[in-house]
């Protein structure tokens, strides 16, 4: 009874959470219809062009919750610790491995479609030559996740996209969802005041 009733709970704060997030609504509704479709492992891992609409609801929902003013590094992960477990109150992760019936397990391994992974924020502050805070999602695919980053400026008191890697095309061959190693990015300057960006990753798919 008291497993029902934790149950329970945890079922009506996530449909409070939602009824004050329009946006995770949505991206809740998005989410949920691909769990249990089985993977097309040779072609496209289960990734296909609905997984543009994940990216952006996830990514405009992530930047609508940047802070007011430029955060300061305690601020930030603070910020990314209260959207991930916004996210995990909404069941939009996977569940720990040892839950029974783990719906993120097929009857071959892995598989995170209609699931989500952590958000993570990073500042990087060149003080006078440009502010930013570079944000990763993770959505999950057939034995793996897919990672994208966004650059968001801070400027003139609020925040710009100014860059953005997602994998967007889904014709099998190419479509390589990866995880990044490491993304570096160059001060701007007057003559180029969007920044160069360097990203380092790998396809670890099944791996």
């Amino acid at each position: 009874m008291l497993r029902l009733l934790i149950v329970a709970l945890a079922l009506l704060i996530a449909d409070a959470a939602r009824a004050e997030d329009p946006a995770l609504t949505d991206l809740h509704n998005t989410l949920v219809p691909l769990r249990g479709q089985e993977p097309d492992y040779i072609k496209t891992f289960g990734g296909g062009p609905e997984f543009d609409s994940i990216k952006h609801q996830l990514r405009d929902w992530v930047g609508h919750h940047l802070p007011s003013e430029y955060p300061t590094e305690n601020r930030a992960r603070d910020l990314a610790r209260q959207l991930n477990e916004a996210l995990r109150q909404d069941d939009l992760f996977c569940p720990p491995e040892d839950t029974p019936a783990d719906p993120c397990l097929s009857k071959w391994q892995f598989y995170g479609r209609g699931f989500l992974g952590p958000v993570s924020l990073e500042l990087r502050d060149f003080h006078h030559a440009g502010r930013f805070v570079l944000v990763e999602t993770v959505n999950g695919i057939a034995c793996g996740f897919d990672v994208s980053a966004y650059l968001y400026e801070w400027t003139d008191g609020h925040w710009q996209l100014r860059w953005q890697d997602e994998q967007t095309d889904y014709t099998p061959g190419k479509y390589q969802p990866r995880y990044f190693t490491d993304i570096h990015i160059s001060p701007p300057y007057r003559s180029k005041p969007t920044p160069l960006v360097l990203t380092l990753g790998i396809n670890p798919h099944c791996q």
